[in-house]
């Protein structure tokens, strides 16, 4: 009898790699397995942090567009004439206090002036967006 159990637990393992198959997976293929899966799942979560990040670029800059371009309507649509130099201000839109600032230059004909507007989040900052325009006189 102890004999019979010994040779029903050697038939049970075998080196055939046919009747392993169906005994299921080893400790070493999950562990492989895991790993590939972790690194899968890492990589996926380092994309949606940049693509959130971008978002939010995209986002500050459709912002200042639509600063930079409202100003730029107000400059050119504006029934007095536009004096010469730099005016600076803040405007505030989706919470947020944007820095602007408009440079109103001469060009060679004296008819025509050049407005430049750049707009950024915060003082001193690189603009997000700047923009120019010409203006004829009336």
């Amino acid at each position: 009898m102890l004999f019979r159990v010994m040779k029903e637990a050697k038939l049970s393992y075998s080196t055939n790699p046919d009747q392993r198959r169906d005994r299921g997976f080893t400790l070493v293929e999950v562990l492989v397995a895991l790993g590939v899966l972790s690194i899968a799942v890492l990589a996926l979560l380092n994309v949606q942090g940049v693509s959130a990040s971008l978002s939010s670029a995209v986002r500050d800059r459709l912002f200042a567009e639509i600063i930079a371009e409202n100003l730029l309507v107000e400059a050119v649509a504006a029934p007095v004439e536009l004096p010469l130099g730099e005016t600076n201000g803040e405007t505030e839109i989706a919470g947020q206090a944007w820095v602007w600032s408009r440079a109103v230059s001469a060009t060679s004909d004296r008819d025509i002036k050049r407005v430049d507007v750049a707009v950024r989040i915060a003082p001193g900052e690189s603009a997000l967006i700047a923009v120019s325009a010409f203006r004829g006189l009336r």
